[in-house]
């Protein structure tokens, strides 16, 4: 009997961990497939402009809404681009279209390690996107 009990609450904390660690998968929620959600830039000159991308594709079979992106700082300029043009938001991207996230990142006024980012939101739920980026940045003498 003890060694059933046993058993049986084992079962239920590995089904339990399991649901955890399903259910966290932003990726997986995200209406957008990001191909690189982070860059880690390595050292730079403190002051030159960074232009990064961060490649997308909508499979997720209709149309979905980048309502807005929220900037960690104002050190980044963030841009959609779908099929070659900027497009502003709210941005419309359709089935099976894809783009990029450009990212243009001011370095002036920073010295050392500077890790910033944007995140993504979409109309259709409260999932996000975390976009990161780290850049190690040398004073010119």
């Amino acid at each position: 009997m003890l060694k059933q009990s046993l058993y049986s609450k084992l079962l239920i904390t590995v089904c339990s961990l399991l649901l955890i660690a399903c259910s966290r998968n932003p990726d997986h929620q995200s209406p957008l497939q990001f191909g690189n959600t982070q860059h880690s830039l390595g050292a730079h000159w403190a002051g030159e402009h960074l232009l990064l991308e961060f490649p997308f594709s909508n499979n997720s079979g209709k149309l979905t809404v980048i309502t807005r992106i929220q900037t960690q700082c104002g050190c980044i300029n963030p841009r959609v681009i779908v099929a070659g043009e900027n497009r502003s938001l709210p941005a419309e991207v359709a089935a099976n279209e894809s783009g990029f996230i450009e990212i243009d990142f001011n370095t002036a006024g920073f010295k050392g390690t500077k890790k910033t980012g944007a995140e993504i939101f979409f109309d259709d739920g409260p999932q996000s996107v975390a976009l990161d980026v780290s850049v190690f940045l040398n004073i010119p003498d």
